[in-house]
């Protein structure tokens, strides 16, 4: 919500995104997504934050430098200050990161037009579910069907089962909708049993 100060920390995020500025395209980051309900100006403030911070904002998940609508890398000090156009009902992802790699602790301020719905993040990772792999496009991310058992992960490739053969990720001779690595194998062939016969 905007008027809100959100604190965080980059230091044990990895890299899920890029941006053209501050020489942070590989830098570890922090995601937000943000919705507003009327049109008008996002400015995200990072002003006060504990490190050399980058912040852009972008019209998709993952953030790319292609979607890109504004970066900013030094407004007051080390820390950055990003402003740009947003329309009432899109969806625009803002990227915390840091200089050339800097990780720290931030506090954001948000500036604008009231938001809607946010974000969930299931498995607390920093990054905004519906950017994450949902490979059976039932709005959860992947890892976490897994781990909360509506999915399964027989070979423990972080792929719920469901998808492992139709992604091509798995074979499955016997078309149930298990790989076969997942099957009985009494010969240890590589082969599941009912195909071997």
């Amino acid at each position: 919500q905007t008027g809100t100060v959100y604190n965080g920390d980059t230091t044990s995020a990895t890299n899920d995104g890029s941006a053209s500025c501050g020489t942070s395209a590989s830098s570890p980051d922090v995601w937000f997504k943000y919705r507003p309900i009327t049109d008008g100006q996002l400015t995200v403030i990072l002003c006060g934050s504990g490190y050399d911070t980058v912040a852009s904002v972008h019209t998709d998940c993952p953030g790319t430098i292609a979607g890109q609508l504004g970066c900013n890398d030094d407004f007051c000090g080390l820390q950055s200050r990003v402003a740009v156009p947003v329309t009432a009902g899109n969806t625009y992802a803002i990227r915390i990161a840091g200089f050339a790699g800097s990780t720290g602790s931030f506090q954001m301020l948000l500036d604008g037009p009231p938001s809607g719905a946010t974000s969930e993040d299931c498995n607390a990772n920093g990054i905004p579910d519906e950017c994450e792999p949902d490979c059976n496009g039932n709005g959860v991310a992947d890892e976490c069907d897994i781990t909360s058992g509506t999915s399964q992960d027989c070979n423990g490739n972080g792929v719920p089962v469901e998808c492992d053969t139709t992604s091509g990720t798995s074979e499955d001779c016997n078309p149930n909708g298990i790989p076969d690595e997942c099957e009985p194998d009494c010969n240890g062939n590589g082969v599941a049993d009912e195909c071997d016969i």
